[in-house]
């Protein structure tokens, strides 16, 4: 029996409003904390064959390809019993694209399976599954003024861990909304893309050490659709610590690698932080003619 994936695609809910409603989640004693971040389900759980992982990828960038960012409204909190109680955060959005995203999304490789019942698409964010029906009924109460506007502008691509006791749900490839950044430089055009993990049907292409494990951020530059260059990296409390760069040797010499790392740092100011800390120090020189210098733990550092 082929090797298969257990997937889902949502829009997963950033930083200080993910932490914002994980506070409500653990105050319900909700056991989504530990399991799946919070997040807008798009495309529900289903088992795919782990051959088919290119063409899902391929997949999700052409629907992200057709859609804008999207602004979040969160609140306030309603619940439905399907099979069981759930509690939830209702989400509007602006403009309202959810159900087109929905649609484009459940086709080639996410299509349902032949003769399923289609369900009602009810855009939410989960506090709790099976609370007692007074539990809720308190709890929307106390709530009922909860509001929040997030902007989101990717795609997530969320696989479970069948390995770990409570089976959680991992971020494995964010894909961005609307077309991927183009530059070009000498008649090159290239994409950049973040994820995660390395899209597994990149992984074969590039070396095995940007397998990185939970928690990384990968960071791909592609020509025509073939990765050359790519960035590995934690995201630490005031700086994105680089553990990896590397660019393909037909690409080197060309401006690629300049390019990779003004994406990194665009990563880093996209999520607050002032500062990139470079551990790959296989090129100092390279480092050092784009304004990095030597600093603790013999990192190289620049900061903005």
């Amino acid at each position: 029996m082929a090797e298969r994936r257990r997937v889902l695609v949502a829009l997963v809910v950033p930083g200080e409003a993910a932490l914002e409603i994980d506070g409500l989640r653990r105050a319900l004693s909700s056991p989504e904390v530990n399991r799946i971040a919070p997040h807008v389900t798009l495309v529900p759980p289903r088992n795919l064959a782990s051959a088919r992982s290119g063409e899902l990828s391929a997949h999700l960038h052409e629907v992200a390809a057709r859609y804008p960012p999207i602004a979040l409204s969160l609140g306030p909190p309603s619940s439905f019993v399907h099979p069981r109680p759930v509690l939830y955060l209702s989400v509007k959005a602006l403009p309202d694209v959810l159900d087109g995203l929905v649609g484009d999304l459940a086709a080639g490789p996410l299509a349902p399976p032949e003769g399923r019942e289609p369900r009602e698409f009810v855009a939410h964010v989960t506090l709790s599954s099976g609370l007692a029906a007074e539990r809720v009924h308190v709890a929307t109460s106390l709530l009922e003024g909860y509001r929040r506007d997030v902007p989101l502008d990717s795609l997530v691509l969320l696989e479970q861990d069948p390995s770990a006791d409570s089976r959680p749900w991992v971020a494995v490839e964010d894909v961005r909304l609307g077309r991927p950044a183009l530059t070009g430089r000498g008649g090159r055009e290239l994409t950049f893309h973040l994820a995660h993990h390395l899209p597994a049907h990149l992984a074969e292409q590039l070396r095995p050490a940007a397998l990185a494990g939970a928690g990384h951020l990968v960071m791909v530059v592609e020509e025509l659709g073939a990765p050359i260059a790519y960035a590995t990296a934690l995201e630490g409390a005031e700086a994105l610590v680089v553990e990896e760069l590397e660019v393909v040797p037909a690409a080197r010499g060309s401006g690629v690698g300049g390019q990779l790392l003004a994406f990194v740092e665009k990563v880093a100011t996209e999520r607050g932080l002032h500062e990139v800390a470079v551990g790959d120090l296989r090129s100092i020189g390279f480092l050092l003619r784009h304004g990095y210098r030597s600093g603790p733990l013999g990192l190289y550092h620049r900061s903005w």
